[in-house]
């Protein structure tokens, strides 16, 4: 299981190192990168189409910030 969340949050994410190196900012990266796989994977568990995860990524970060009319 742990190996799994580290290639997700290697290969998903595209993050090859920490960003800080207190305890605190790595704990901190971890944690947002397991919340983060989980939202990924509810999202493609409640889609219509079997999006591989990459490809969910990336359509995530096109339409991030893209306005929509509600």
């Amino acid at each position: 299981m742990l190996e799994i969340f580290f290639r997700d949050f290697k290969q998903l994410l595209h993050i090859k190192s920490f960003v800080g190196t207190s305890e605190n900012a790595v704990m901190i990266q971890i944690w947002t990168a397991l919340i983060t796989i989980l939202i990924l994977k509810a999202l493609r568990a409640q889609s219509k189409f079997n999006w591989h995860p990459s490809n969910l990524v990336a359509f995530i970060r096109l339409n991030l910030f893209v306005k929509i009319e509600l």
